[in-house]
């Protein structure tokens, strides 16, 4: 049996310590404790949380042990489940997980961000917007892009580019006429008011989904801004999620994605190379590290220049875009990655 065992693919790495120079580690099968302040799996609009359970699934694929602390409520096939009361206000207070963290757990993957409360485990703590950034970060953070720790100033911080499963979207070559916007639709660094102006002054169909990411806003904005552009080439059709959003993410022409600040790293985009959609956005953020120009999608910086992509989206192959993303975005390279820094942690 333990022969049998040692054929298996394994994760080595050595270890410096006072009694052994050369200490040779082997890991088998790495017990993982994650926390996150959210309920799992999410339907709509959630790109960390999805980014998690991708991440947890990956993980178990790979032979690994999750165990998941998260509120009550949450249920996840790849993980054994610890429910923990949920932190009203995470960004001014680590969570107490004392007595939760099971013994048999190697580390611990810290999923919202900033803490520096002593667990008795190593951590790795990933930040995965942009909520603490005037706190002092230690060498056991990490972000999700460079464009990310560029922001934080911390480029000697490692990043892992988020990644998804593949296989839970519907890759199509023939498009519709249509393009679409899917994000919040009423942060206004998403860019709405770009991909309306842009489609407008190419002609086009622009179908926007998404919802609002403060709801006591949502019936002005919609009353406001979108209603004064809603015609039968305009048309807004709410939040949309699962197979719905995965079969508008496959037929449209291209997804219109005008971010205005400086984006961690956007599963949307993702989600529609991999559906064979080419992404119309800008420079800003990750977007240069997920978008090949005029490859996979057209970064542009105004709106003129979207206008024109609009126009050149049928130069772009189906193919190479979801070959972009199967090439250097799915959940298995994200979890491989994750993997050397949980050993580079646990040193």
């Amino acid at each position: 049996m333990e022969a049998s065992r040692a054929q298996l693919s394994c994760y080595f790495f050595s270890v410096q310590s006072s009694r052994s120079s050369g200490l040779l580690i082997r890991f088998l099968e790495m017990n993982i404790a994650h926390f996150i302040n959210a309920v799992l799996p999410i339907y709509y609009y959630g790109g960390m949380e999805r980014v998690i359970i991708w991440l947890l699934e990956a993980l178990s694929g790979m032979g690994h042990k999750n165990f998941l602390l998260a509120p009550p409520g949450t249920a996840c096939p790849y993980a054994e489940v610890i429910p923990v009361d949920r932190v009203k206000r995470i960004t001014e207070a680590s969570p107490d997980l004392e007595g939760k963290i099971p013994s048999s757990a190697e580390i611990l993957h810290y999923h919202d961000g900033y803490s520096y409360k002593d667990y008795g485990v190593p951590m790795l703590k990933t930040i995965h917007g942009y909520a603490w950034l005037n706190k002092e970060l230690d060498r056991n953070f990490n972000f999700v892009s460079d464009a990310q720790r560029r922001v934080y100033k911390r480029p000697d911080l490692p990043f892992v580019l988020n990644g998804l499963n593949p296989q839970e979207y519907i890759f199509s070559e023939e498009k519709e006429e249509f393009f679409l916007f899917l994000s919040k639709v009423d942060w206004k660094v998403k860019g709405l008011h770009w991909a309306v102006k842009a489609a407008k002054r190419a002609g086009v169909k622009l179908i926007i989904a998404g919802n609002s990411h403060r709801k006591f806003v949502e019936g002005y904005f919609h009353l406001g801004y979108l209603k004064r552009h809603f015609n039968h080439n305009c048309l807004y059709i709410g939040e949309i999620g699962g197979m719905i959003k995965n079969s508008y993410l496959a037929r449209a022409k291209a997804l219109i994605f005008p971010t205005q600040w400086e984006d961690p790293c956007p599963v949307v985009t993702l989600e529609a190379m991999v559906s064979g959609t080419p992404v119309i956005t800008t420079h800003r953020g990750a977007m240069p590290e997920l978008v090949v120009d005029k490859k996979t999608g057209f970064l542009c910086d105004t709106v003129d220049e979207m206008v024109e992509a609009i126009r050149r989206v049928n130069d772009i192959d189906p193919h190479e875009c979801r070959n972009h993303v199967l090439e250097h975005f799915t959940h298995e390279r994200m979890a491989q990655e994750y993997v050397e820094l949980y050993k580079k942690n646990m040193v």
